[in-house]
């Protein structure tokens, strides 16, 4: 009598899902050893693919007691349940040729030793073949949900894969109701241009940030290369990318390509320095003018008591260590802050011509970004030729196609994100040229009333600070966007005289007449391209993007 082995499959590692199936098969295998009066005498389960040879520990024991002569035949589903992969396939169909493995019931087909072996060989490659063409069919699927803008992957922080409620085959990405508000909050705190991706690490677990429970894992921290790798992520964005092309995805950015390219620009700044809690108030945005070294401060003890004093790091001890009191500090940055003075009714007038002249200029972005679809279209052209000529056999050198295909790849993203970023370049020089209004307008009021551990950022906005030590002074290099902007108010206003009084006050120059707007020249004056440039690439901070950072009072 043969004595059976009993042996279920399925190629999901999860057993929730799997256990079904597993159970399945056990159950139907079992009525059919009933049935015919089978002795089975060990059996198993397990869920693991048979795509890769020698991964099923359990078909290794099963094969094992096979060939030391403890079991005759195999009681399975399917054969393909047995085999996928030519590998162990050869060695099962040996067995079978030297009688050891005398034969295979299913509950549909039974294949013994002494029957044509074609039959078995069969079934063994055609389940090898199915699993090759399974993969094709899957990427065939993978490669259409992303072309279609769809995510196959396990989705970034923020997001969460659901079955699509339509069609429960399709997957889809939506918002993650707990964590999203969470994770656009750290986005904002990025695009402040003052915080480090370790502050904001810190912050996403304080503010009780925790991935998801998994089967193997439970509820944890987000780490920090997931918050840089979040920041980095064009999915944020509104993409997807794979393969080393990218598309337009169809789940909801969590933020716009220029915020996201703005926190791009913040993380290559090698310079760039977070505004944390000092225990002194202006260190982190001072260098030394001589030296380019960090300015730091120190409590020095004296006979009164203790005094703060400001100097150049000088890490390597070749330069000068000189400095100065937070007093002078103070006063040396309140003079700087006032030394950029404009007239309020000037700067209103400007900042309404510079507006004026930027909208007009839609038309010309237009045309560029007309240009560069022009320009993908011709890459996408020649991605198409060259997956042409790989098929045709035109071109027969591996390495250098996938040469030629990174590159027209890396091309394609470069166009569809200069695209997209056409489109937002009218919407990022009007944010920065009303943020920097409003800074030459406050920044006085700002750094007076703001609390000392909070002035940091208000000074900082003005510009790049660098410290003498030697001649115990300041300076400031101003902001791109600042000067450009007070020189063309300058530039243009001319001198304006007082309000004239009496009979002829008729005749008192204004400011609009000075400026020559609309009406005066049909034109309006000439956008100068320093000052359009400065508007595109020099992101001015937000100061009033979150009020209680900087300890504004009220």
């Amino acid at each position: 009598m043969l004595r059976y082995g009993l042996y279920a499959r399925k190629s999901h590692d999860d057993k929730k899902l799997t256990e079904k199936s597993t159970g399945e098969q056990i159950a139907e295998c079992k009525a059919l050893a009933s049935r015919e009066g089978l002795a089975v005498v060990w059996e198993c389960e397990e869920s693991k693919s048979a795509k890769i040879p020698f991964v099923r520990p359990h078909y290794a024991e099963l094969i094992k007691l096979i060939e030391k002569g403890k079991i005759d035949a195999i009681l399975c589903w399917h054969v393909n349940r047995i085999i996928r992969n030519m590998d162990e396939g050869g060695h099962f169909v040996q067995l079978w040729i030297d009688g050891k493995l005398k034969e295979v019931r299913t509950p549909h087909a039974v294949y013994r030793t002494g029957d044509n072996i074609l039959p078995i060989v069969l079934e063994a490659a055609s389940a090898t073949q199915s699993s090759l063409d399974l993969v094709h069919v899957v990427r065939r699927s993978h490669d259409g949900n992303f072309r279609a803008g769809g995510w196959n992957h396990k989705v970034p922080p923020g997001y969460r894969n659901v079955r699509d409620p339509l069609t429960t085959k399709r997957g889809m990405v939506i918002a993650d109701p707990e964590r999203f508000a969470l994770a656009r909050k750290a986005w904002d705190r990025m695009l402040t241009g003052t915080e480090t991706v370790w502050a904001v690490y810190l912050a996403l677990d304080e503010w009780g940030y925790r991935v998801r429970e998994t089967l193997n894992l439970p509820e944890r921290p987000l780490s920090y290369s997931a918050v840089m790798g979040m920041f980095r992520n064009p999915f944020y964005a509104g993409y997807v990318r794979e393969r080393g092309e990218m598309v337009k995805g169809r789940h909801e950015p969590m933020v716009s390509l220029d915020e996201f390219r703005r926190v791009q620009n913040i993380l290559a700044k090698r310079s760039f320095k977070a505004v944390r809690s000092y225990d002194h108030d202006y260190t982190g945005f001072m260098t030394c003018a001589y030296c380019g070294q960090r300015v730091t401060a120190e409590h020095k003890k004296i006979s009164t008591g203790s005094w703060e004093v400001y100097h150049c790091s000088d890490t390597y001890n070749r330069c000068t260590q000189k400095g100065m009191s937070v007093a002078a500090v103070e006063q040396d940055v309140t003079n700087l802050l006032s030394n950029v003075r404009i007239d309020p009714e000037a700067l209103d007038i400007a900042g309404a011509e510079i507006k004026r002249s930027l909208t007009a200029r839609q038309a010309t972005y237009a045309v560029r970004a007309e240009e560069t679809r022009a320009s993908l279209q011709l890459i996408e052209q020649r991605l198409r030729r060259l997956t042409e000529m790989w098929i045709s056999g035109l071109l027969t050198e591996e390495a250098r196609y996938q040469e030629l295909e990174g590159e027209a790849l890396r091309e394609k993203e470069r166009l569809q994100l200069a695209v997209e970023e056409i489109g937002f370049d009218t919407e990022r020089r009007l944010r920065n040229l009303a943020r920097a209004l409003d800074y030459l307008k406050t920044k006085d009021t700002r750094f007076a009333k703001a609390r000392p551990a909070r002035k940091r950022p208000v000074a900082q906005a003005l510009g790049k600070f660098l410290f003498y030590g030697r001649e115990k002074v300041i300076k400031a290099e101003v902001r791109p966007i600042l000067r450009e902007i007070v020189e063309f108010v300058s530039h243009f206003s001319g001198p304006l005289e007082p309000p004239k009084t009496g009979s002829r006050s008729h005749e008192k120059t204004t400011l609009v007449e000075s400026f020559h707007l609309g009406g005066t020249v049909p034109n309006g004056i000439e956008l100068p391209e320093p000052l359009e440039k400065a508007l595109l690439e020099d992101d001015m901070p937000d100061l009033d993007c979150s009020e209680s950072e900087y300890g504004l009072l009220k």
